[in-house]
Formats: C-alpha cells, structure tokens, sequence
C-alpha cells in the first residue's frame, strides 16, 4: 500500500524552545492530504503549540510517496 509522507523543519520562536529547529515528519494515507499539509507547513503564519507554550514557524515541506 502506498503512502505518502511529508518532511518539514520546524523552528522555535518564543517559548522555552525558542531558537530550536526540529526535523520532523507525518505520514498520510492519500496524496491529497500530504499536499494539503505541505501547503500549511509552507504558509508563513506563526503557529501555537497545543500546550500553549510555544510559537513556531514551518518550513521546507518535502512530499513523497513512501511504502511500508
């Protein structure tokens, strides 16, 4: 079965992480969701932690088709 993953740099920018980049990724189960959420990772809004802690910007989605 194919999937599809989304690769993104998350950097820190208040919070007690601030200054921190992360390499992170999720996986998706159709193209159309990966896309979607690549499209997000490049928006260029702040975005909120679920705790409320911090604040993060993403960038540099990187979308490719993976099979597990």
């Amino acid at each position: 079965m194919k999937r599809y993953q989304v690769s993104y740099l998350k950097r820190f920018v208040t919070g007690p992480l601030e200054g921190i980049e992360l390499r992170d990724k999720v996986t998706f189960a159709t193209h159309t969701e990966a896309e979607r959420f690549a499209h997000w990772v490049q928006s260029k809004q702040v975005k909120q932690s679920c705790t409320c802690s911090t604040q993060y910007r993403t960038e540099c989605p990187i979308l490719e088709a993976i099979t597990h």
